[in-house]
């Protein structure tokens, strides 16, 4: 049976063919009419999210039993990536998608794919992992053979960055370190223009491809040493994803970030000056040292260069692991060279006086006026909790701006406060005189960060009191009269404590509700 016609020749190093805009519509119809969706396909092998694909791999999973027969036949060949009849394919697949898949280098004899002549093609296979993920069709490269792999978008990694990045409209939109596009894509909703950028050959094109699979003519897929292409450029959102395990060597494109790990941060980081306007914003997924001289976020902003004012510096927190570990993880060759990498690279760690790696969310803001001293913009480390989005870093923003335009600390005695519904009360009891007596007192918070305080029962009596029908200067009426403040607690002392329990999210007023 012979292969449908195409003009254009296979690349065994380079798959996919940019085909025409017919044949990127029968093949997005094609896998969104039959349901090739992430919570269908989530259902059908009994997983609680795509991203934990390894345990189906690991099950040799059959999809004989899969209905309608068309989606068990394109989970076969697209998502576990296993060979098929073409003949039983054809019978399966419309005429026209049918077409679609070969002409855009979807699908290869498995004999031309490996390099061999083909005698016949009874056999094809998909050249690409093609899966469905955020609610887009995505291809990336099914194995990490190539040094340039391009990543999968299903990774919880991935999942984690798009969750942290906001999604504020922008005019123009930067996706450094890109990959296969899927952070260009996701953000293609709230700005004019997206540019998916990335060093890699590979990785512009499996993105284009993608931007076009998707149907995305306001995202572009460019080739660029992440700010080389774009002098004189500008943009409101800047987005990366960087690599940032240390490594010796930097083959690895997707994973090595130099021999810190922070060469590809510190390097865009260094760029915003150039490309980031005015109250613009930028987010990242990245890890980086504290050292015996300074935080990770109080180096980033150091790394900003002069007009320190200018700039809002917000680290969201996720793990944190010692520099031993971290070598011992990073070097990972064979066991007869680890040792001498893993005192390299402490060596590496040692000279920068690194005392923790961490990783996290990293958000830094623009701000539309420079400060003025003696006021200070924020450098600030928080935790990042199950729940922690986007809209977190943007209330926080919200929340300086609102907390700069009060002149005086007695202003907010007329604010409303309520119990955040985020608000969690821990209460550790002990054994005292045969009775179960609560001694200790813990608000827990998972929003807009995680936040643990602990507090006096009295204060704790007065905080429950918030409903939003009093304001601060009434509730401190309230609670001197019942005795519930420590002695010599005078209204400023309330409201400094009140901003803090709005500030770490167990109190809520009506101006900074969650938009």
């Amino acid at each position: 049976m012979p292969l449908p016609d195409s003009d254009a020749p296979f690349n065994s190093e380079l798959p996919l063919r940019i085909g025409t805009e017919e044949d990127f519509a029968a093949v997005s119809r094609l896998f969104r009419e039959v349901g090739y969706e992430e919570e269908r396909l989530c259902r059908i092998f009994k997983l609680s999210h795509l991203h934990e694909f390894a345990k189906i791999m690991e099950a040799d999973f059959s999809t004989s039993s899969v209905e309608p027969a068309l989606l068990g036949i394109l989970i076969k060949v697209f998502f576990l990536v296993e060979p098929v009849a073409v003949q039983e394919l054809e019978a399966l697949i419309p005429s026209s998608a049918f077409k679609a898949l070969w002409a855009l280098d979807l699908l290869r004899p498995i004999g031309e794919e490996e390099g061999r002549p083909s005698s016949g093609p009874h056999l094809c296979r998909s050249t690409v992992w093609l899966y469905p993920s955020h609610g887009l069709l995505l291809v990336s490269d099914r194995t990490r053979q190539h040094t340039d792999a391009v990543f999968p978008a299903l990774s919880p990694l991935t999942y984690r960055f798009l969750q942290r990045i906001g999604r504020e409209p922008a005019e123009a939109t930067l996706d450094l370190c890109s990959g296969c596009g899927v952070a260009a894509l996701t953000l293609s909703s709230h700005s004019q223009r997206v540019v998916a950028a990335d060093i890699s050959e590979r990785a512009v094109h499996f993105a284009g491809f993608n931007c076009r699979l998707n149907g995305k003519p306001n995202v572009v897929a460019v080739a660029s040493d992440l700010y080389s292409a774009f002098e004189g450029q500008t943009f409101q959102k800047i987005v990366a994803h960087p690599p940032y395990v240390p490594s010796l060597s930097n083959e690895t494109i997707w994973r090595d970030g130099g021999e810190t790990g922070e060469m590809p941060i510190r390097r865009i980081v260094a760029g915003l000056n150039r490309f980031l306007v005015p109250g613009g914003r930028f987010y990242a997924s990245c890890g980086g040292f504290d050292t015996e001289e300074a935080s990770f976020e109080e180096r980033v902003r150091s790394w900003l260069g002069s007009a320190q004012e200018e700039w809002d510096v917000i680290f969201a927190l996720e793990f944190d692991k010692s520099p031993w570990h971290l070598a011992k993880e990073a070097a990972n060759p064979g066991p007869d060279k680890q040792p001498e990498r893993t005192l390299r690279m402490l060596q590496c760690f040692h000279q920068l006086r690194a005392t923790e790696f961490v990783t996290g969310a990293l958000m830094i803001h623009r701000r539309l006026r420079p400060v003025v001293p003696p006021a200070k913009p924020l450098t600030r480390r928080t935790q990042l909790s199950p729940i922690s989005d986007g809209r977190s870093f943007e209330w926080w923003l919200r929340y300086l701006s609102w907390l700069e335009a009060f002149e005086s600390l007695q202003q907010f005695s007329q604010l409303k406060p309520r119990v955040s519904p985020h608000l969690a009360i821990r209460i550790t009891h002990r054994v005292q005189e045969q009775e179960l007596a609560p001694v200790e007192f813990l608000l827990e918070s998972s929003w807009p960060f995680r936040t643990e305080t602990q507090v006096d029962a009295r204060i704790l009596q007065t905080l429950l009191k918030c409903d939003g029908s009093r304001t601060f200067a009434d509730l401190f009426a309230t609670a001197a009269d019942l005795s519930l403040l420590p002695p010599g607690y005078q209204l400023s002392d309330f409201l400094q404590f009140g901003l803090k329990m709005i500030e770490r999210g167990y109190l809520t007023v009506e101006e900074l509700l969650p938009a």
